[in-house]
């Protein structure tokens, strides 16, 4: 850990429990590390007596899952509910059993942790914000020097706005956070920014409870974060957040995803990331009104980026292809060739046919079990329909007077033992990665598309 995440690196000591709900182990004391500026893992120190110690082996050795652990004062109350154990130190064999002294028993990793500290306020606003990790360019928040009255200059963000509920003012912008480094060899502050997604309503506390609050901006925080995850090609996360209410302050922090801190340049998008706002305005509402919800499909195309190989990432890429051909299938009814009941006419007239051709029962029931997949219409059926649908080209991404080939490379790799050429499965990735792009994009209600295909592509494709 270098200086800089020491500094804000945040400590609280309290006393409290740990528990499953059945056993409880009281009056321990801790110590909980949690940083402002970026998703390190929450970790912490468990002080205690050697009946503490014996209280404690019996609860984790009745335990198979997380720990509670639970704080309460009078205006505040520490919690997490996925606590687990890193280590156990060993009995305090140097003190009478009955000495009371406290000594360091255990370590622990939190996968969240929560701090409500209750009081009273008449300010009706509600303010949610939400520490963001991972790339940031897709949001386009530029910075300005500005000066105060004082003379003095300092950083002013620009912020990002989103029209996407009427109950709720929505934006992201960077957020300067300082500390001071005072040591006997030096004296100075030390800052950072952080991207941060702010929430805020004036809809009264009967209307809207804080905890419904803090579940419809989660759900806001968390779209925004999956349509600029995808456009970025990489995840972006939250890792903790603050609520300012009307009667508390609620600190909450959790374990987040790994993601990279990368530099994505405006030629890499798939659209013109100066209409970010128009985009995200018009995707975010097309990914809730949507008949299909196609989050699962930018789940797996934003995680095939981080494939190690180029089959993987061929493999992740077609799953999401694979998502969005089965949602469109149900809802345009594609799922079956003929009715169940047509089906069931033709399946036994097949089946009376096989049975006087084949006499050996093992391969006759092989045969049998096939028999309803004739009733699925082909992949490649249910891909050109949507296609066609949303207007989607596929020919520009191959050679003059080539076929589809997407699903004959996925049935070698999937289903034989035969060999690809890398270079055919870098051409294939990436033509699947376009047409993701396309579909997609049409799906959240996107039309503009030249800036998915990129000029450099055309030395993969069209060979």
């Amino acid at each position: 850990m270098n200086r800089k995440e020491e500094l804000f690196l945040e400590k609280i000591e309290f006393i409290g429990n740990i528990n499953d709900e059945r056993i409880f182990v009281d009056n321990l004391q801790f110590e909980v590390y949690y940083s402002l500026l970026n998703r390190s893992k929450i970790t912490g120190k468990i002080f205690g007596t050697n009946e503490n110690y014996k209280t404690l082996i019996n609860l984790i050795n009745s335990s198979a899952s997380y720990l509670n652990l639970i704080a309460e004062f009078d205006d505040e109350i520490i919690s997490s509910s996925k606590l687990s154990l890193r280590g156990i130190s060993g009995k305090d064999t140097s003190r009478d059993p009955k000495d009371r002294m406290n000594f360091e028993i255990g370590r622990f990793e939190l996968l969240d942790l929560k701090i409500v500290h209750s009081f009273n306020s008449e300010s009706k606003k509600r303010i949610i914000t939400y520490f963001l990790d991972g790339p940031h360019d897709v949001w386009n928040v530029r910075k300005t020097i500005e000066k105060n009255d004082s003379g003095e200059y300092y950083d002013h963000f620009q912020k990002l706005y989103f029209d996407i509920d009427n109950d709720f003012l929505i934006y992201i912008t960077q957020r300067v956070f300082s500390e001071s480094d005072n040591t006997d060899t030096s004296n100075f502050d030390i800052s950072t920014n952080k991207y941060i997604l702010t929430v805020e309503t004036e809809l009264p506390i009967e209307i809207l409870s804080d905890d419904c609050f803090i579940e419809k901006s989660k759900s806001i925080c968390d779209d925004l974060l999956l349509l600029s995850s995808y456009l970025s090609k990489s995840w972006i996360d939250w890792y903790g957040y603050y609520l300012s209410s009307s009667n508390s302050i609620v600190k909450f922090f959790q374990k987040s995803r790994d993601v990279e801190h990368k530099t994505i340049y405006p030629d890499k998008f798939p659209i013109n990331i100066y209409k970010n706002k128009k985009f995200f305005d018009k995707s975010i509402k097309s990914l809730n009104d949507s008949n299909f919800d196609i989050r699962m499909a930018l789940t797996y195309f934003i995680a095939s980026q981080k494939s190690k190989h180029v089959e993987e990432q061929f493999t992740t890429l077609f799953l999401s292809l694979e998502k969005l051909k089965d949602s469109f299938a149900l809802q345009r009814k594609l799922s079956k060739n003929l009715s169940d009941k047509d089906f069931k006419k033709l399946r036994s007239k097949i089946s009376a046919l096989i049975e006087t051709e084949i006499v050996e029962n093992d391969i006759l029931d092989e045969i049998k079990i096939k028999l309803p997949e004739l009733n699925r219409p082909s992949v490649k059926t249910v891909l050109f329909n949507l296609f066609s649908e949303l207007d989607i080209t596929w020919k520009d991404i191959y050679p003059k007077d080539s076929d589809f080939t997407l699903i004959k490379t996925r049935d070698t790799l999937f289903h034989s033992s035969s060999k690809i050429e890398i270079d055919i499965i870098i051409s294939e990735v990436i033509r699947l990665e376009i047409l993701l792009d396309r579909i997609i994009l049409k799906l959240l209600g996107w039309n503009d598309l030249s800036q998915v295909k990129k000029e450099y592509h055309n030395s993969w494709l069209l060979h």
